[in-house]
């Protein structure tokens, strides 16, 4: 079953984004597992992201091996005490 993920990032800004999703390679291709992935700005500053994965090992997976690297090589701090904000099961997705 599919899992979605609310990730919330305060200070990251459109353009660090940008960035972060050139080092990972991703502009128009998702990374494998991952079914979805919708960002935007939040209202306060920094970016929002509701990602869906094909199940939480690869979006783990894909968290440890690739998007700290990522965030490091764009130079964005990734949040210490980075976690989703919510984690749930996809029931349907509708295109």
């Amino acid at each position: 079953m599919a899992i979605a993920f609310l990730i919330e990032i305060p200070n990251m800004n459109a353009e660090q984004s940008a960035a972060v999703l050139r080092e990972l390679g991703l502009n128009d291709t998702p990374a494998p597992g991952q079914i979805l992935h919708v960002e935007g700005p939040m209202e306060d500053g920094g970016t929002r992201v509701v990602d869906v994965w094909e199940s939480q090992e690869a979006f783990e997976s894909f968290l440890h091996e690739r998007l700290g690297g990522a965030f490091h090589s764009a130079g964005v701090s990734l949040p210490a005490d980075f976690q989703p904000k919510a984690v749930w099961p996809v029931n349907a997705i509708l295109k």
